[in-house]
Order: structure tokens, then sequence, then C-alpha cells
């Protein structure tokens, strides 16, 4: 019964001017891109810190960005706090997955 809104509930189709699905694909892209950029920092040999700390600061930025040129969007506004907070936890996990990886490829090779 998909799209049945008898009880007042309405599912979340969009926010802002994006179908939830294109949102989903943003948030993966986001994650990849730290989890890329974290690899490609430890094959420059940085540190295991620093390489991940900057990896994950990526989704915050684009997040806090989009605040302030998308200020309209009152659900966003509301929301873009707890998401940047969320966004540098899950950050975190996929830079850190992605600089481990290396490592155990690199401990092979050797």
């Amino acid at each position: 019964m998909r799209g049945n809104c008898q009880s007042g509930y309405r599912p979340l189709q969009q926010a802002g001017n994006l179908p939830a699905q294109e949102q989903l694909v943003e948030i993966v892209a986001a994650l990849l891109l730290a989890f890329a950029l974290a690899a490609y920092l430890r094959f420059r040999r940085w540190p295991a810190p620093r390489a991940i700390a900057v990896a994950s600061l990526l989704s915050p930025a684009a997040i806090t960005f989009g605040a302030y040129v998308f200020p309209a969007d009152p659900e966003f506004q509301m929301w873009w706090h707890v998401t940047v907070i969320t966004s540098v936890f899950f950050g975190v996990c996929a830079a850190a997955a992605g600089y481990f990886l290396v490592v155990l490829m690199r401990g092979r090779d050797a």
C-alpha cells in the first residue's frame, strides 16, 4: 500500500529540491570521497591522525557550505547542525577504513 496517506503520515519524498534517492547518492559519494582521499594520503605517507582528520572534514565542509548557499530551505536550516556532527562521525569511519585498507594491502606486498 505504497502512497496511502490516510493516517496523516506522509512519507518524506523530498527535502529541498532533490528526491530522497539522489540525496542518498550524495551522502554515499561524500563518504567514498573521504575513503579515497584517506587512502591517497596513506600512499603519500601522511601520518594516520592527520590524513584521517583531513579526509573526514570534507563532508561537514560541504554541508556547511550548502547551509550558506541554500539558506531558504527551512528543513535544511533546522537539521544542518545535526547533519554536520553526524557526517564528522561517518567521515572519520570512512577515512579510517580507507587508510587502514591501504595499510593492510601494503603489508601483504612487503
